[in-house]
């Protein structure tokens, strides 16, 4: 790896189109040889270029492949097997881990200054294979701090009154910071109460622009959600879909990474 100026970078680029603030210049970034991309000074506006975030041949082949593995050779196995979807926790386990894994590195790879997803499958750095698999429960355990709530009130009532819609509103709020910080100090220390509320209010009108495109987001997945989903192959128009709920994905933690990596120096996580 090399590490090249950031100063050197603001130079080239159109004032107000990097998505780097003119202040963090004295600030390095950290390049992989390997990937070219990264060395690639784009001149689009941030919010025009995080849609093209898994675009390059790397990241695509692993959108691509992430996409066949989940919801096409996982259905394919259940379905020949003869499995039924009480199964489905031991055949979707390792390709579930599997891809939350390569989606947290992509957190932080984005986080470290990359414009594009990583160009692994693997973390070279990681001594121990079974990493991947503990990501799942870093994932699970942000959803669970942030919608433990709601979801006991919902199993308690079974309604969808106002309260349910706070409680969720509550957890959709603190989920993207809690979810950072846990994947990024890679601890569930980073839960701490008070560095969660500390962080967002040290950038909370950026943190609220945050949320409102997370939002979007989110509501554009759930309303191309088709009813024909299942365990096993899909018909070809929701399978295509989900094609697309994985590449909004893909660009939401891009986004993720990409916002701590500009917000970094008021959050001063120290990491």
């Amino acid at each position: 790896k090399t590490q090249i100026s950031e100063e050197s970078i603001d130079k080239q680029h159109v004032p107000g189109e990097s998505f780097e603030s003119s202040n963090e210049s004295d600030e390095s970034v950290e390049v992989d040889e390997k990937n070219p991309e990264d060395k690639t000074v784009f001149m689009l506006p941030w919010f025009i270029d995080i849609f093209l975030y898994p675009f390059d041949l790397a990241g695509s082949i692993r959108l691509v492949g992430l996409w066949l593995l989940v919801f096409l050779l996982c259905p394919l196995v259940m379905a020949r097997v003869g499995l039924g979807t009480e199964y489905a926790p031991i055949v979707y386990f390792f390709p579930v881990s599997y891809a939350l894994y390569y989606l947290t590195e992509c957190i932080r790879y984005s986080a470290s200054g990359h414009y594009r997803a990583p160009n692994f499958w693997l973390h070279p750095t990681d001594t121990d294979k079974w990493d991947c698999v503990s990501q799942l429960f870093v994932v699970a355990g942000s959803i669970a701090i942030c919608f433990c709530p709601v979801a006991i009130y919902y199993i308690a009532t079974e309604r969808s009154d106002l309260i349910y819609w706070l409680l969720l509103a509550f957890g959709g709020f603190f989920f993207p910071m809690v979810l950072l910080a846990v994947v990024l100090f890679d601890s569930f220390n980073a839960l701490n109460p008070l560095l969660i509320v500390q962080s967002i209010s040290s950038i909370f009108i950026p943190y609220y622009g945050l949320i409102i495109i997370l939002f979007v987001g989110s509501y554009i997945c759930l309303k191309i959600n088709s009813r024909f989903y299942s365990f096993h192959p899909l018909p070809i128009g929701p399978f295509l879909l989900r094609a697309i709920q994985l590449y909004l994905i893909f660009v939401a933690v891009g986004l993720l990474g990409r916002f701590y990596h500009k917000y970094r120096n008021k959050l001063n996580w120290e990491i």
